[in-house]
């Protein structure tokens, strides 16, 4: 049906770009040189309007209108999807090779001798933590993962996962950062681009994009998109078109309760 519709679509354009060549004709020999580029990107603009729901028309890349809250969407959803589209959408870039080290190590940023992950792992905690005896290393506490949606108390059974790995983020515009910034985004905890997550989980993620890999808690899908988005638009970082279509399908599933991070109580 949908091959159909095109048919009798393209069937009427035809008809109709027949008529405006003629149209055309007239103009040029009149010397209406402006006119004549008027008429034809009104048109042309008219065709691609009709074939919007290809990819591609003609070699050139076309983008679904933004959904609207007229079409029954959660504010939130609406605010996540117009973030989603001020986002870049390009392929990754891999002509500069990546390097670990140039972004990594955790900070101590504040000066308490404990460095990120240390901080996070105190102040994630459902519970007063338990250190070493300078109080620099974070042993034990009670943690949830909402990837897994599962408990931990041993931070030996935990990483601190960046949302939007380094990895991607070099792909994805970092590669050309300094390396001040690289670091600042590496120990940045303070929009949520780190989290405390079971260990196994965080490695079989990896560096994926959120079209590779979600969490097994599908629970959590819907605040991972809207995090995934809001730290790449913070950092200035693109999207590759599947990554994009893989947000943007996630975000029209969601509503009001499921953008909500719903954390368990522990037992």
């Amino acid at each position: 049906m949908r091959r159909f519709n095109k048919f009798m679509r393209a069937t009427f354009f035809i008809k109709a770009l027949m008529s405006v060549a003629l149209m055309l004709l007239f103009l040029s020999q009149e010397g209406g040189r402006a006119q004549v580029r008027v008429a034809w990107n009104q048109v042309s603009d008219r065709v691609v309007s009709v074939f919007a729901d290809d990819e591609v028309v003609e070699g050139r890349e076309i983008k679904s209108e933004k959904p609207s809250i007229a079409a029954a969407l959660d504010e939130d959803v609406q605010e996540a999807l117009n973030k989603l589209y001020e986002l870049d959408v390009t392929p990754e870039d891999y002509s500069i090779k990546y390097d670990r080290d140039l972004w990594a190590p955790w900070t101590d940023l504040d000066g308490n001798c404990r460095n990120t992950r240390h901080d996070l792992l105190a102040k994630s905690s459902d519970v007063d933590v338990k250190t070493s005896a300078d109080g620099c290393w974070v042993q034990q506490g009670l943690w949830w993962d909402p990837y897994t949606n599962r408990w931990f108390t041993e931070s030996s059974d935990v990483d601190i996962d960046h949302v939007v790995a380094v990895a991607e983020a070099h792909k994805s515009g970092g590669a050309v950062w300094s390396p001040e910034r690289k670091s600042q985004f590496y120990n940045d905890a303070s929009i949520g681009n780190l989290i405390a997550v079971h260990d196994v989980a965080n490695r079989e993620k990896s560096a994926s994009d959120a079209s590779e890999w979600l969490p097994a808690n599908t629970d959590v899908h819907c605040p991972y998109a809207e995090q995934w988005i809001n730290v790449k638009l913070v950092w200035g970082l693109s999207v590759d078109e599947k990554e994009f279509h893989t947000l943007k399908d996630i975000l029209l599933s969601c509503d009001a309760s499921s953008m909500v991070l719903n954390k368990p109580v522990s037992n």
